[in-house]
């Protein structure tokens, strides 16, 4: 499945669901990945990962879309659904479950088969800043941290 296809159906599922048909009007905040770190890890990954992804706040979760670079150098579509836990004028702390695809995976043991890799964690945000915690793929690496800006556009 092309990188294209598989971008247009995150999306497409993103707008099906019940709670984006409404909410999706135009988005409430761009965000702008800059990089991670594979703690512990077993192999070198690409720790500089740009991406810009596009968030709609909806009654009680938070739907996001977008494209970066993953820790292998190629482009992967993303889509997450968020649920806020705590929130504060300042910042917050969410979960979040979702898929990006992976075009090149060949060779790689991540404890799954396929170009769709599976992602969950928890993500906290003060002021403009993000951070994201993720469980690491036994045996290669223990944790992934991501971290980048968020603005706003309202």
């Amino acid at each position: 499945m092309s990188c294209r296809i598989m971008s247009c159906a995150l999306v497409a599922a993103l707008i099906s669901t019940t709670a984006g048909a409404d909410c999706f009007e135009r988005p409430d905040r761009i965000s702008i990945l800059l990089g991670s770190e594979h703690v512990n890890a077993t192999t070198d990954y690409t720790e500089f990962n740009p991406g810009v992804f596009l968030s709609w706040d909806c009654e009680s979760i938070i739907l996001t879309a977008g494209v970066y670079t993953n820790s292998f150098g190629d482009a992967s579509p993303s889509a997450l659904v968020s649920y806020p836990i705590i929130e504060t004028n300042d910042g917050s702390l969410a979960a979040f479950a979702g898929a990006s695809y992976f075009p090149d995976v060949e060779g790689l043991d991540l404890g799954y088969s396929g170009n769709v890799v599976p992602l969950m964690g928890m993500q906290l945000n003060y002021k403009n800043t993000f951070v994201q915690v993720l469980p690491g793929v036994e045996d290669s690496f223990d944790l992934l941290i991501t971290a980048g800006l968020r603005f706003h556009l309202n």
